[in-house]
């Protein structure tokens, strides 16, 4: 099987990401990254970099995906002075 590394936005047609950060000591704080929806607001990527196996049987295989998620969430004013940053390796 032969994979190419593929990266996913919010500037890819047909692709949403919605992701929303609560600050739990103060629950009226929050930041949201709305992507491709309607009022959208932030930034969204996930990127595949591999597929390997990861277990099989007879009648099955099943895959581990590897790759890296990245979101930046503007605060719940829409303002990016104040915007998280969240990453991620899978």
């Amino acid at each position: 099987m032969i994979f190419t590394t593929v990266t996913y936005s919010e500037t890819t047609a047909g692709v949403t990401c919605v992701i929303q950060l609560v600050d739990y000591a103060a629950q009226s704080r929050s930041w949201l990254a709305a992507a491709g929806a309607p009022g959208s607001q932030g930034t969204c990527s996930i990127t595949s970099t591999a597929v390997t196996p990861s277990a099989s049987s007879s009648s099955s295989t099943q895959y581990c995906v590897h790759g890296s998620f990245r979101a930046v969430l503007p605060d719940s004013s829409g303002s990016t002075t104040d915007a998280v940053t969240l990453t991620s390796s899978f």
